[in-house]
C-alpha cells in the first residue's frame, strides 16, 4: 500500500519526506501540539500530526494551540484552523520512495532479531553444556549421598 494507515505512518512518511515537503521537524513533543516545523526561511509553526484531519476534532484538540494540522487526507471542510493534506503534496515517486525505506528498515529489523536469536540459540546451547556437565559431576556425588542416606536408613 502506497499511503499511510495511523497517524504514527503519516508521521513517519512526513519525517522521511522533508525534503520533498520544504519543511522540516525541529521540535518534537509529547502532547498537544506533536511538532514545531520550520521552512527554510526560517517560518516556524506548531502543528499536530493526524491520519485523517476530523480526527483533530474528534480528539478534542483545542484549535488556538497550534497552528496547522498535517494529516494524510483532509476529510475535514470548514476545518477551525489550516488543513495540510501529504496525499495533495507528494509525488507518486515519494511514495514508492517512502515504502521502499519502510521495507528496508523492516528487513534490517528482522536481520537484526535473526542475529539475536542465533546469538541467543548459541548462548543456552551453552548454558545447556555447561548444566549437562553440572549433571554429570552431581550425579555420582548424588548416587553416593542416596547411598549414605539408605547406609543410614538401615542402621536405625
Amino acid at each position: 500500500m502506497l499511503e499511510p494507515t495511523n497517524e504514527a505512518e503519516t508521521i513517519e512518511l512526513f519525517k522521511l519526506a522533508q525534503g520533498w515537503l520544504g519543511w522540516c521537524i525541529v521540535i518534537e513533543m509529547r502532547g498537544f501540539p506533536d511538532a514545531v516545523i520550520e521552512n527554510e526561511n526560517g517560518q516556524r509553526l506548531a502543528v499536530e500530526f493526524e491520519y485523517r484531519a476530523k480526527n483533530f476534532d474528534y480528539h478534542k484538540h483545542d484549535p488556538g494551540g497550534c497552528d496547522l494540522v498535517v494529516c494524510w487526507a483532509n476529510d475535514w471542510p470548514g476545518a477551525s484552523l489550516p488543513v495540510w493534506a501529504l496525499q495533495d503534496s507528494l509525488s507518486p515517486e515519494c511514495l514508492v520512495w517512502w515504502v521502499e525505506q519502510r521495507v528496508d528498515r523492516l528487513e534490517r529489523s528482522v536481520e537484526y532479531h535473526e542475529r539475536s536469536l542465533c546469538q541467543k540459540r548459541a548462548e543456552l546451547a551453552a548454558e545447556r553444556t555447561v548444566l549437562q556437565d553440572m549433571k554429570y559431576e552431581l550425579d555420582p556425588l548424588a548416587a553416593e549421598a542416596q547411598a549414605a542416606l539408605n547406609a543410614l536408613a538401615k542402621k536405625r
